[in-house]
């Protein structure tokens, strides 16, 4: 990510956090994210603990950094991250893959067997190792 004006402020948590963040996993082509709505993650609405209790676990290991213009970002493979601009911001970012096709099948693996969670708000189960 490079930014060229404004300011952008990431969250980042390293794939060891993974179990704390509650994944979802729309499709079998999308990306993961959180069920953990952003408000909540970001500290701007109270963490819901009944529906999230494993996620007060993440914040302690959370990376907290802002980029203002001219700086960049190396954001590793499977790192999750969250991203605010507060105002207007010019950025670009671009998407690689890894370089380890093992690595990449391992997370992929990993991502198939976490419950899909439909756009109705259904769980689908995934097959499990």
């Amino acid at each position: 990510m490079a930014v060229f004006s404004g300011s952008k402020n990431f969250t980042l948590w390293s794939p060891s956090n993974r179990n704390h963040l509650y994944p979802k996993v729309l499709n079998e082509m999308s990306a993961v994210s959180s069920l953990v709505p952003d408000a909540q993650m970001s500290g701007q609405k109270p963490l819901d603990e009944e529906s999230f209790p494993c996620f007060k676990h993440a914040l302690p290991h959370a990376v907290h950094v802002t980029l203002g213009p001219g700086d960049m970002l190396f954001l590793p493979a499977y790192w999750w991250h969250r991203v605010h601009s507060s105002g207007r911001s010019l950025g670009v970012n671009w998407w690689f893959s890894p370089h380890s096709l093992l690595l990449q099948q391992f997370m992929k693996s990993i991502d198939l067997n976490v419950d899909v969670t439909e756009a109705d708000g259904s769980v689908r189960q995934q097959y499990r190792w």
